[in-house]
C-alpha cells in the first residue's frame, strides 16, 4: 500500500453512474460549486499493481512493455470552494426550521455573531489509467469541533463515486463512504475497489481516499493503495 498526499491537475469529465451518497447508493450530490480551485496535485505508481500486470502478460508468454504499465499509474487531486461562514440571519432561520429550543437557538445565533461555524465545499479525485473515480462533500467545522453528519443545527455531505465519475476497461465496486460526526476532527474517507482485466487474468486495486478536515478547518488528504 502507498500513502499519498493532497494532489491537483485538470480532470475531464465524461459520464457518472450510480452514486453512493453517505454510504448508501443514492443520486449524486448536485451542489459541488463550479468555483472549486485546484489545490494541489500527486502522481502515482503503484507496484503491486505492476507485478500483477507483468505476471499476467508472463502467463500469456509475453514480456510487458512500459506502455503497459501505464494503467497501474496516474494522478489524484483535490479542489476547493472558498471557505463559507454562517451568518445571524441563516443560524436563525436554520433555529426555526430546525424547532430548536431557545437555549440552543441562542447558543447556534451566538456561534454565528462570532463568525465561528464555517464549512467548505469539495472534491477529491483519483485518475488512474481509463479509471477516473472521486467524492465530494461538504464538511462543517466551528473551533471545538468538525462534523458531516448534523450538529449544531448543521449537515454536511459525502458523496462517493460522485457525479463525474468514468471508467474505460475498469469496473469499480465501492465498499465504503463515511459520514463523520462532530470530532477534533472530520474524515471522509472513499473506499473502492478497481478491476479490469489484462491478457485474460483479473487486476484488482483496493483505493482508498482521506479528506480530513480539523476542528480549526485545516485540512490533511492522502491516498492509500493504488
Amino acid at each position: 500500500m502507498t500513502a499519498i498526499r493532497r494532489s491537483t491537475i485538470v480532470i475531464a469529465s465524461v459520464v457518472s453512474s450510480t452514486a453512493m451518497l453517505l454510504g448508501t447508493v443514492a443520486p449524486a450530490q448536485a451542489d459541488v460549486p463550479t468555483t472549486l480551485q485546484k489545490v494541489s496535485t500527486t502522481s502515482f505508481a503503484d507496484k503491486s499493481c505492476m507485478k500483477e500486470v507483468k505476471r499476467a502478460y508472463e502467463k500469456v508468454g509475453q514480456e510487458v512493455s512500459t506502455g503497459d504499465l501505464e494503467i497501474c499509474k496516474g494522478n489524484v487531486t483535490v479542489e476547493e470552494a472558498p471557505t463559507e461562514t454562517v451568518d445571524v440571519g441563516e443560524a436563525k432561520a436554520l433555529a426555526a426550521t430546525q424547532d430548536m429550543s431557545k437555549q440552543e437557538t441562542a447558543q447556534v445565533v451566538q456561534a454565528a455573531k462570532a463568525g465561528k461555524i464555517k464549512s467548505k465545499k469539495w472534491k477529491h479525485a483519483y485518475w488512474g489509467g481509463s479509471n477516473y473515480e472521486k467524492h465530494a462533500g461538504r464538511t462543517y467545522w466551528n473551533g471545538s469541533k468538525a462534523w458531516v453528519k448534523k450538529y449544531k443545527g448543521k449537515t454536511g455531505y459525502h458523496t462517493c463515486h460522485s457525479e463525474g465519475s468514468w471508467q474505460v476497461g475498469w469496473s469499480v465496486k465501492p465498499t465504503r463512504c463515511t459520514k463523520p460526526k462532530a470530532g477534533t476532527y472530520a474524515d471522509s474517507y472513499y473506499r473502492f475497489d478497481a478491476s479490469l482485466f489484462v491478457k485474460g487474468s483479473p487486476i484488482t486495486l483496493g483505493v482508498g481516499l482521506h479528506y480530513r478536515t480539523s476542528k480549526s478547518g485545516a485540512v490533511k488528504t492522502w491516498q492509500v493503495g493504488g
